[in-house]
């Protein structure tokens, strides 16, 4: 997750020392059960922007900032990534929904030229570079 999103950062051109990075998660499951694996990857994403806010040579003269949002099916990640694109600064969002919501948030996100990075998607026909220019997929372990 750390070097996802030096490298988001590293693509946008921001130009003041604050940059927002906009986190979309599915803490809660259809059921509203917690899914622990959502929760890991909003760990590691806050984790990956303390440190590098701690370390001022990762980043000179930036200070990340990040707001968290949270959609279950289609329609809750449309809603997520309408408010996470609504941000003064955005420098990019980092998705963990699965396929039906990641292509919603992406294809909204696109439509604004904002990088959005994947980590839950495993459907091998989400996402060719033309179709969806300002995404980035991890494969899930």
């Amino acid at each position: 997750m750390f070097f996802i999103l030096v490298s988001l950062l590293a693509a946008c051109a921001a130009t003041t020392n604050i940059t927002i990075i906009g986190g979309l998660f599915s803490i809660f499951d259809e059921n509203g059960d917690v899914d622990h694996d959502q929760l890991e990857h909003l760990g590691a994403f806050l984790l990956a922007i303390d440190e590098i806010n701690a370390d001022s040579s990762i980043l000179p003269n930036h200070y990340l900032n990040y707001a968290i949002r949270s959609g279950v099916h289609a329609r809750g990640a449309a809603n997520a990534a309408l408010s996470v694109l609504t941000l003064p600064n955005l420098g990019g969002i980092i998705s963990s929904f699965h396929n039906a919501e990641a292509s919603t948030a992406t294809k909204l996100a696109g439509s604004d030229h904002v990088m959005t990075v994947n980590s839950m998607t495993d459907d091998t026909m989400f996402g060719t570079a033309s179709e969806y220019p300002y995404k980035a997929q991890v494969i899930p372990i």
